[in-house]
């Protein structure tokens, strides 16, 4: 997966005014409606699909992830810290975040190309775990969208 930072940390001149206004007005309690495809103790995975330039909005996300591609695209992903990355995946490829304790993030995620996206969403607590059994987690969401 290649990134590349579009816009900086805590730069907001470049934003349009109605992503602006979603990220004012998130709710916090919301719960993403991704189906969950699996889920046990620290772990839970979903899977979500985006046609050409369909977009996920803001979502809270408190505890670690990783993000696996499984079709392959082109991407945008806002922070509510201003920042704006482009995110190129190949089939296969993913993204892992570490979160600390108490910590959380708030991102929205934009499939920009011209083709659908398939992507799997893993929540975990504990980063070894989820890294040993990362293949199984990708064979399993592949399975639930064919």
């Amino acid at each position: 997966m290649k990134c590349v930072e579009l816009n900086r940390e805590g730069d907001f001149e470049r934003w349009e005014q109605t992503r602006l206004d979603d990220l004012s007005g998130l709710d916090a309690d919301a719960d993403p409606l991704d189906p969950v495809i699996y889920e046990a103790e620290g772990v839970k995975l979903s899977v979500f699909g985006l046609e050409p330039y369909e977009r996920k909005p803001f979502r809270i996300i408190k505890k670690s992830f990783k993000l696996f591609c499984l079709s392959g695209g082109l991407a945008l992903t806002r922070s509510s810290n201003g920042s704006i990355s482009l995110l190129v995946f190949d089939r296969g490829d993913s993204v892992d975040q570490q979160l600390q304790e108490y910590t959380e993030v708030i991102r929205d995620f934009q499939n920009i190309g011209a083709d659908p996206m398939i992507m799997g969403f893993l929540e975990y607590s504990d980063p070894v775990q989820a890294e040993s059994q990362v293949e199984d987690f990708m064979s399993l969401a592949l399975s639930s969208i064919l």
